[in-house]
């Protein structure tokens, strides 16, 4: 007998449950926002990698795993992060190109009880052609997006997606209260890269880290996830260099990690939500721009921030570094006016997302 399909208001679908700070904070904020407006426990589900340890960030939190079939909803959405997107082109396997059209008429055809949603979600680069046709497909009759970038929108106006909106990221909901002062120490968020670039990259950060510490400039590198970064741990470790991790099995992981990156006064981050995370403490950043997406997040804090990129000449961070320092106040300025205005975007997202669900 076939086990009977649970039922829920809202399921929300990410990356949660794979140990990465940032998707961590996504899920949580999403779970917060709903729960204040009212909705129950037993409403919401999140369609993500299943993990116990998500239960130590969200006490009874109703998990679905990625690959279940047996749930039924009333309103699906994909709850922010880059969930699609193709760094390879694979658009020769013939049978993948035959099962995506066949999904399309589907989507596109078939009546369905259900409505579907994008929050603050973030689409691209696609170097496959199909998997960006599949993209295309999964979100055609979509009720409702809102894009948190400008790239991410010209995908859907590319694809003709008459619901879709300009949002942010989901994490511009939170409103910290920031009294404490920041101690004259660097947080510098490493990540684990593979492409034609990323031998630049190791080379210069480790060269950096080298500088920082012959020069005796107080730093901390911070891991956001001990499942994708292990080669940056494995340096750190070969190096005899301490670092900051995050654990979701700590006591109150959640809070006391975002405390421990209140300490800082400039953050040089290679992870998206490591530059979303030093705006909303207010803090000045670098981005190390492995991938387009954080020259992205450096170009809106363009008067708080900056984008090291490739080849990662080390001279130019360090004249990055020395401007932050020398014009601390003006590029907190900045960032507190933009994150301010990316606040309240947030808000209008999450409020035009509740009138428009089922």
């Amino acid at each position: 007998m076939d086990k009977q399909k649970k039922h829920y208001k809202l399921v929300v679908r990410g990356g949660y449950g794979l140990g990465n700070f940032g998707d961590d904070a996504l899920m949580i904020e999403i779970y917060n926002f709903f729960i204040k407006w009212g909705f129950s426990n037993n409403e919401i589900a999140f369609n993500c990698y299943y993990d116990d340890y998500l239960y130590n960030l969200i006490p009874n939190v109703n998990l679905i795993d990625i690959d279940d079939k047996n749930f039924s909803f009333d309103n699906y959405i994909y709850g922010g992060g880059t969930q699609f997107y193709s760094f390879n082109n694979n658009s020769f396997d013939f049978s993948k190109k035959i099962k995506i059209l066949l999904k399309y008429f589907i989507k596109t055809f078939k009546p369905r009880n259900y409505k579907v949603f994008g929050l603050g979600l973030g689409l691209g680069p696609f170097l496959d052609p199909l998997k960006e046709f599949d993209t295309r497909t999964n979100l055609i009759k979509a009720d409702g997006l809102w894009l948190r970038d400008p790239k991410s929108l010209d995908y859907c106006k590319k694809w003709k997606n008459k619901n879709s909106n300009t949002g942010t990221d989901i994490c511009n909901i939170i409103q910290f209260d920031i009294n404490k002062k920041k101690d004259n120490r660097i947080g510098l968020i490493l990540r684990d890269w593979k492409d034609e670039k990323s031998e630049d990259y190791y080379k210069s950060v480790i060269e950096l880290i080298k500088y920082f510490i012959d020069n005796k400039i107080e730093f901390d590198p911070i891991i956001f996830s001990d499942r994708k970064d292990l080669l940056w741990e494995k340096k750190l470790v070969e190096l005899g260099i301490e670092y900051l991790k995050w654990n979701p099995l700590d006591n109150n992981p959640y809070d006391s990690f975002i405390k421990k990156l209140n300490n800082y006064s400039l953050i040089i981050t290679s992870r998206f939500h490591g530059a979303i995370f030093s705006a909303l403490l207010d803090i000045p950043f670098i981005t190390i721009a492995i991938e387009p997406k954080l020259k992205m997040i450096s170009e809106l804090y363009k008067n708080g921030s900056f984008s090291w990129k490739a080849p990662y000449d080390l001279f130019q961070i360090l004249k990055q570094i020395s401007q932050i320092k020398e014009n601390h106040y003006n590029f907190k300025k900045s960032i507190i006016s933009i994150r301010k205005q990316n606040n309240s975007d947030a808000i209008k997202m999450f409020d035009e997302l509740l009138k428009k669900l089922k």
